[in-house]
This record gives C-alpha cells, structure tokens and sequence, in this order.
C-alpha cells in the first residue's frame, strides 16, 4: 500500500490536529486546576477578612465599653450607694412632713383664734 503525497498530507494534518486537540485539552485540564487553586485561594482570603473583621469588632466594643463603663461598683459599694439614697428619700419626706405639719399647727391656730374672737 503506497501513499500519495496528498494522503500523506492528509494524515500529517489530521496527526497536527490531533495533537494540537490533546495539547489543547491538557492546557485546558491545568487551566481548570489552576482556577479551582484561584478560587480556593480568593475563599481562604474571604474567610480570613471576615475573622479579621469580627476581631475588629470585637476589639471596638471592647474599647468602647472601657470608655462607657468606667470603674465596676461591687456588691457592698452597690448596697452603700443605695442606703445612702434611700437616706436621702426619707430625709426629703421628714422634711416635706415638716413643712406640712407646720402648715397644719398654723391652720389651727388661726381657726382657733377666729372662733375665739366671735364669742
């Protein structure tokens, strides 16, 4: 069987053809590999912003419950505070009492005078 140089074109072609398809294909395959690798990569890189992100939060409610807070009271400071204002409630209703029975004797008395007055 002898080939003519036409065939013999034809064949050499279609082996190029063949190739440059396989040569294309692997490009192709590691192409693929290397966007996945990508895209791994810009996932890991989302990931790590996010953490970073919430740490920053973190750290500024942090700060900013230092600044709002001040200096914790505790329990016998707490129980201290509160009698002193709950002295201070009663000494302003002994007051207000004060002044109220004060008003009352004065009320009496000019009624009392009044009445004695029209005998």
């Amino acid at each position: 069987m002898r080939l003519t140089k036409r065939q013999l074109r034809q064949a050499v072609r279609k082996l190029i053809k063949e190739d440059t398809i396989d040569t294309e294909l692997d490009h192709l395959k590691k192409n693929v590999a290397d966007d996945l690798d990508h895209i791994k990569d810009l996932k890991d890189d989302v990931d790590e912003d996010h953490e970073e992100e919430l740490r920053a939060e973190k750290e500024k409610a942090k700060h900013e419950s230092r600044q709002r807070g001040g200096r914790k009271v505790g329990y016998h400071q707490l129980r201290r505070i509160i009698r002193e204002q709950s002295v201070d409630v009663r000494s302003g209703l002994e007051q207000k009492n004060e002044a109220l029975k004060r008003r009352l004797r004065r009320i009496v008395r000019e009624n009392t005078r009044s009445s004695r007055r029209r005998r």
